[in-house]
């Protein structure tokens, strides 16, 4: 039986590990959900698997880095390069696109501001 206080660490561990990756893609997120799967079993069925620290998962399961190391060895790192360079494009876009649509709101307010001045100096004379 797994205590609570293991099933945190492992997935503190598991968090840890993930943060490592710059992207996270359908491809990523599978083998994480396998890896985490593999994991708690292992721990549930090896009674000899104690967990009272994270450096007890590092010695059990491997330092994240390594963990994502691994992972990379077996991988086109040209298309993975690739998606991130489209992802990075996309943020881009979507910053300069938040910029627009904030100066645009910006200067609509200014315009407003400026046309209840008008209407209130204009209501002074009526």
């Amino acid at each position: 039986m797994t205590s609570p206080r293991e099933l945190d660490l492992l997935n503190q561990y598991l968090k840890e590990t993930k943060s490592l990756l710059p992207l996270l893609r359908r491809q990523e997120k599978e083998y994480f959900h396998k890896m985490e799967e593999s994991l708690h079993e292992a721990l549930e069925s090896d009674e000899s698997i104690t967990l009272s620290s994270m450096e007890d998962c590092y010695r059990i399961f491997g330092r994240p880095d390594e963990v994502i190391h691994q992972y990379y060895s077996g991988m086109d790192v040209a298309s993975y390069a690739s998606a991130v360079s489209l992802r990075k494009l996309r943020n881009r876009i979507m910053i300069a696109a938040g910029s627009v649509m904030l100066v645009l709101v910006l200067s609509l307010l200014v315009i407003m501001w400026q046309a209840h001045q008008t209407f209130v100096r204009e209501e002074v004379f009526f």
